[in-house]
């Protein structure tokens, strides 16, 4: 069974969600792709946001754990003979700055941030793998909404109750970046609703504390690109 998610999420976004999966997972590995997977190497990094690849693979291991590699038979390389059961792969949204010498016009400004994905393969019969994706799941609705407005309503009041769930999910730092600027859009024109507002809870305000410091206090609401 896949279970996937479409996302748009900042720097920031990326660096709460990693800190909020440690916190609940605390042997999780951040790894750049998994193209090491085949040379008896992994690159493990601090956090989503610290990856140097678009594609990260979080894998879920227990506090501890050290990759094993073997031999493939019939093949070059070696594999990975320990991996934790479960594996999201994590596709980072992307900056659009517009085509090469395009003349197109917007009609939001550039860059803008473009869609990306998580999604993992589970055993849809296992309870341990639904209580699993169930908690996964809890954590990313926590710091992302589903409900926005398109940006060809920029100029008229759409709030939360007027719109449907759409098939992505926005940070919460991606819309406070969408919001900064008057002519911002995410996702090829999406833009929050009129009445939404970041999460004022203790814990959120530590998670986004904690998100920065893991930054370098650089990224107040993502990187422009």
């Amino acid at each position: 069974m896949l279970w996937r998610k479409v996302t748009v999420f900042t720097d920031l976004d990326d660096a709460m969600l990693s800190l909020a999966l440690r916190d609940a997972w605390p042997g999780v590995r951040f790894v750049d792709d998994t193209a090491g997977s085949s040379d008896g190497m992994l690159a493990f990094r601090p956090s989503i946001a610290a990856c140097r690849r678009s594609l990260v693979s979080i894998r879920f291991a227990e506090e501890g754990w050290r990759p094993v590699f073997g031999t493939v038979r019939h093949g070059a390389g070696r594999r990975l003979l320990n991996p934790p059961r479960h594996t999201l792969f994590y596709q980072r949204s992307a900056w659009f700055h517009g085509q090469p010498g395009g003349r197109q016009a917007w009609a939001f400004d550039l860059p803008s941030l473009s869609e990306g994905s998580m999604s993992i393969h589970i055993d849809g019969e296992s309870d341990e793998d639904r209580a699993f994706i169930r908690s996964v799941w809890r954590i990313v609705r926590g710091l992302s909404t589903d409900r926005l407005k398109s940006a060809y309503d920029r100029d008229v009041t759409v709030n939360r109750r007027d719109v449907r769930p759409l098939r992505l999910r926005a940070g919460f730092a991606a819309l406070e970046w969408c919001r900064a600027g008057p002519r911002r859009a995410i996702a090829g024109g999406s833009l929050p609703c009129d009445d939404w507002q970041p999460p004022r809870t203790p814990a959120y305000a530590d998670l986004r504390r904690r998100a920065l410091d893991l930054l370098g206090g650089k990224a107040a609401t993502g990187t422009e690109g």
